[in-house]
């Protein structure tokens, strides 16, 4: 009977090990968060300006994940397009991955809470947790996620959010299985970086639907 592993219960030195990860520190490996990105428009701006606004005020409280995908997630996913053709939004999403052990048969199974899929075999997933909670659990989490993802030719792209802070993620498949990181993006730091998120959102959109 094969051994089931809930990815919530995984660290990223476990997935790294278990599914024989690398990660890529080269700045190279992710242009799309740093080349070629947008110029927002003065609306979108506004738009972040008052999902940035109207966060820090709720977040006097702890901000639980269903006010996170709708007070930041949501516009943030609807300006990159990503609620219109070619891409299908899940939310609650299955999904359970073999790993290959000579020991034992191995499943982990969990749950992607936001998917969006461009042709079927493109997967991007969204993490979102309390404001309070930190991101680093949620990176392995979605690492896992995106290793179910088919797709061996393009990369896949992931971002895990607490609403406060946003990390995206790029995963290459080939010989050897490689991941980068992006820079944290801080709502709480001067400026607003939603608009970086956005404009690394609209890149990727773009990325994948063309691709």
């Amino acid at each position: 009977m094969a051994t089931i592993i809930y990815p919530s219960k995984l660290s990223l030195s476990d997935v790294e090990d278990k599914f024989k990860l690398q990660e890529v520190m080269e700045p190279e490996f992710f242009p799309e968060c740093v080349e070629d990105l947008p110029q927002l428009s003065e609306i979108e701006r506004q738009i972040l300006d008052r999902a940035k606004a109207n966060y820090k005020y709720l977040s006097k409280d702890l901000v639980l994940e269903d006010l996170v995908k709708m007070v930041v997630v949501s516009p943030l996913l609807d300006w990159a397009g990503f609620y219109q053709p070619p891409f299908k939004v899940q939310a609650e999403y299955e999904v359970s991955l073999p790993i290959e052990d000579k020991d034992e048969d191995t499943i982990v199974k969990g749950r992607i809470e936001i998917l969006a899929v461009s042709k079927p075999i493109w997967i991007a997933v969204i993490e979102s947790k309390r404001s309070a909670v930190s991101l680093q659990p949620a990176i392995p989490q979605a690492l896992v996620y995106m290793l179910k993802s088919p797709q061996t030719e393009q990369p896949t792209f992931g971002l895990v959010t607490n609403g406060a802070s946003f990390i995206f993620i790029k995963l290459v498949k080939g010989e050897t299985l490689r991941y980068g990181l992006s820079k944290a993006f801080d709502i709480w730091n001067p400026g607003n970086y939603l608009y970086d998120v956005l404009g690394i959102l609209k890149r990727i959109a773009a990325v994948t639907a063309n691709s």
